[in-house]
């Protein structure tokens, strides 16, 4: 252990440190490349930051870790921020477009507002790890993505009055909102808080093992795949915030809700032309064709029904089985679960036991969790959506719900060939 881990170590007997060595590529100015080892350290257990993890390797990290922890750090629970000393920090996501680049010499926009009685400040900065404590903490976390300072910022807060932890937050969360979209309003740069879930690499399924790439020419098969099919995928590809990326996988099902019916009245109505007495019976016959039109019309049929078509034209139950369990997800989604919103959001478990159990039970789990995305009433009634709510536990439970919606997508493209 270098020295000046073994002063921190020794300083904070209580806060875990655990070796670890990194492989570096390092290119000199010729653009020759040579492998460094270098011995970083993971940091657990640390006051006021109980539950993450910084993986650090200068002595110069170390230092600003002190002068972290003397702050008595609190940091807050729904979004990525805290208070370190007499000041709120909170990194910020921009979600518009263009360089946030402000022109004055401090490189910063300060803005003034009354709030509950006090005067209080708010600095926005593009984020630099150097220069707050928050950054310094995003910027070595372990097991999320690295901050980029053309696609974030730092808010930077003074004159909150002083309150127990869940207040501050609070008070901190109507500050932002009321500063941030009028900011935006006026001058066309959207920010919001940064949820750490959305930040974090996945840790659990997610990833279906792909092969490596081919050494040899390969060959394949022309097929006319549907554009707008392939469009909404990657724009689901494309997007962070999970409940939209859920949304826009369920854009490439939604396709065929409609189009589901006239397969059924075209299967069904054939059968009946096609039946040996219809020289007979055409009379009735002709009255159940009529029937089966009316019966799969919009306004009798709904939507849970039509991506139950879907799911039942497209899907099949062994190969989801097989692929869910794959990544390791099956228990997951062979499980009932709960989620905690206005009301409580409730998803049924997913049943191979049969095709039709399978398709009658990926409908129910699909439908429910469109719905509650979609829908943003809490008074809605609860037997048609229960409103989701963007908790840190909940966007944890939909990064692994995604993965049902994401494989069916999938799927739905290469079985939907033109």
């Amino acid at each position: 252990m270098e020295p000046f881990a073994s002063d921190f170590q020794k300083k904070y007997p209580k806060i875990q440190l655990e070796e670890e060595l990194q492989t570096y590529i390092a290119e000199d100015d010729d653009g020759n490349q040579t492998e460094e080892e270098v011995v970083t350290y993971n940091i657990t257990s640390i006051p006021g930051l109980d539950n993450l993890t910084l993986n650090l390797h200068t002595a110069d990290e170390f230092e600003k870790l002190d002068q972290l922890i003397e702050s008595k750090p609190v940091l807050f629970g729904d979004y990525l921020g805290g208070r370190f000393g007499s000041e709120i920090e909170v990194v910020l996501t921009k979600i518009s477009r263009g360089l946030f680049r402000p022109r004055n010499q401090a490189g910063a926009i300060t803005v003034e507002l009354a709030f509950q009685g006090a005067n209080i400040t708010v600095t926005l900065t593009p984020t630099r790890r150097e220069r707050t404590q928050i950054g310094f903490i995003a910027s070595n976390l372990v097991g999320v993505r690295a901050l980029q300072s053309t696609s974030s910022a730092t808010a930077i807060i003074k004159g909150i009055p002083a309150a127990d932890p869940q207040t501050l937050e609070a008070d901190t969360a109507r500050v932002l909102r009321s500063v941030l979209f009028d900011f935006e309003y006026t001058y066309g740069f959207a920010f919001e808080t940064t949820n750490l879930e959305n930040l974090k690499n996945s840790q659990v399924f997610t990833r279906r093992r792909s092969p490596p790439l081919p050494i040899d020419p390969i060959r394949l098969l022309y097929k006319s795949y549907v554009p707008e099919l392939i469009e909404y995928f990657h724009v689901a590809e494309r997007v962070d915030y999970l409940p939209f990326k859920y949304i826009c996988y369920f854009h490439v099902l939604e396709y065929f809700m409609d189009k589901s019916a006239y397969s059924v009245v075209s299967r069904k109505v054939k059968q009946l032309l096609l039946s040996p007495d219809f020289h007979l019976r055409s009379a009735e016959y002709i009255s159940n064709a009529v029937n089966i039109i009316k019966l799969e019309t919009e306004r009798n049929t709904t939507d849970k029904i039509k991506i139950g078509r879907v799911i039942g034209e497209f899907a099949q139950c062994e190969t989801l089985q097989k692929h869910l369990t794959g990544i390791g997800a099956q228990d997951h989604f062979t499980k009932d679960h709960t989620l905690s919103c206005a009301k409580p959001l409730k998803l049924s478990a997913i049943k191979f036991d049969s095709e039709q159990a399978f398709v009658d039970s990926v409908a129910r789990r699909v439908y429910a969790m469109r719905c509650s995305i979609v829908h943003s009433n809490p008074d809605f009634d609860e037997s048609k959506a229960v409103p989701f709510l963007p908790t840190p536990k909940n966007i944890e439970f939909l990064r692994v719900e995604i993965e049902l919606i994401k494989e069916l997508s999938r799927t739905i493209i290469c079985n939907s060939l033109q």
